[in-house]
Parts: C-alpha cells; structure tokens; sequence
C-alpha cells in the first residue's frame, strides 16, 4: 500500500489521515470504467452547452484568460485569486442536490427539443 505524501510527510496531517488510507491504484481496471467515461463525456457536453449565464470554465489551460478577462473588466482593481486543493470534494457534497441538479439540467434540456446525447464509439478504444 502507498500512501500520498501529502498526508504522510507533515506529523499533523499523518495523525489525522494514518487511518484513512487506501491504497493508490492507477492500473486497476474497474469494470464499468468504459461505460463510466462515456457518461462523463455525456455530462461534460450537457453542461458545455447549457443555455443561460453559468460559470463554466471548460479547461484548465482557460484559467488565465479568465482571471486576464476578470481583471480587464474591474480595470486592473484590487483582485486576488487562489488555488486551493478541495480535500474530498465529491464525496463531502450532499448528493441529493448534485441529483437535484443533474435532474434540471435534464429538464432544461428537454424543453430544448433535446431527445438524448450521443457519445461516438470511438471514445470505448481511448479509454
């Protein structure tokens, strides 16, 4: 078993996490990893293309033109941004709102005429 080093190479943090750990297994090849990338890919074009004013921001490598937009808009005013590490994000969320939500996004969808997302195959052989 490995641990991440960050939670191992500060005293505090390793009391805290020493009985947390898991190991970390990037080989392993999880059963329904295929059908699991093509939702994902699914989702990532429904929120892509949602209607209205949402924050979204598609790529990482878009992160700077953000800020570069942001700061342009407020004329160069006092900002500040920071990049923080969201310690087990997903699993900390309520998950009745993050359904709630993919629920509206669906709604939203549906009164769009939209009938279904198609994924192309070729993503099974990527994955």
């Amino acid at each position: 078993m490995l641990f991440k080093a960050k939670n191992i190479t500060d005293p505090k943090t390793r009391e805290e996490k020493i009985d947390k750990a898991r190991p970390i297994a990037p080989t392993f090849a999880h059963p329904m990893r295929s059908l699991l990338h093509l939702v994902g890919k699914a989702w990532y074009f429904m929120a892509k293309t949602m209607q209205g004013e949402h924050f979204i921001i598609n790529s990482t490598q878009d992160v700077p033109y953000f800020l570069d937009a942001i700061n342009t808009e407020t004329d160069g005013g006092d900002s500040e941004a920071k990049v923080l590490d969201i310690e087990g994000c997903y699993p900390n969320m309520p998950k009745d709102k993050i359904q709630f939500a993919m629920r509206e996004i669906v709604q939203d969808a549906i009164k769009q005429g939209k009938q279904g997302v198609s994924v192309p195959i070729q993503y099974l052989s990527e994955s």
